[in-house]
């Protein structure tokens, strides 16, 4: 059982770094959305179903509040399509991170803009230490992909490894 158990999660764990590669790296933005909405509960019915070290759900949930820790070391989250509509955490020292999406419909999936304390952002990622100090981050969703955020060159993370197109 134990031996099952691990290659279904290899299988579910492929089909994450596929589908979040895909969102990353810009091969199919606007159709990725989707994909990742089926993907997630698979992802979270694993996760529960294993309880690996303590950290189960906790990737979804990140993933819910559409924040993906893609290198723990650059202490770097990439912004995706929420799946919740506003989710408070309470930070040391009394400061609170306060994350949102404004939708007019359940079915308004695609990010059309960010803010971050009221500042638009041209890109989709943030730093930790943007958030850890607290922060309102600001999702606007709509029903159609909003073809330009996010793919200008200059907008994407930094990366130790990865060379200019």
């Amino acid at each position: 059982m134990k031996a099952l158990l691990m290659w279904v999660g290899a299988l579910i764990g492929v089909a994450g770094i596929l589908l979040l590669a895909a969102m990353i790296f810009n091969v199919m933005p606007s159709s990725t959305v989707r994909l990742v909405e089926g993907y997630m509960p698979m992802q979270m019915l694993f996760e529960l179903t294993c309880f690996v070290a303590g950290f189960a759900g906790l990737s979804y949930v990140m993933s819910a509040m559409g924040l993906y820790a893609v290198d723990p070391v650059s202490a770097t989250y990439v912004l995706g399509s929420p799946l919740i509509d506003e989710a408070r955490i309470q930070l040391a020292g009394g400061r609170e991170l306060l994350i949102s999406a404004k939708r007019r419909s359940p079915k308004d999936a695609y990010v059309q803009s960010v803010s971050l304390n009221g500042t638009p952002l041209n890109r989709l990622w943030v730093r930790h230490a943007e958030l850890a100090s607290g922060a309102h981050l600001e999702f606007t969703m709509g029903s159609e992909p909003n073809m330009t955020l996010g793919h200008d060159p200059a907008s994407l993370p930094t990366s130790d490894t990865a060379k200019p197109v």
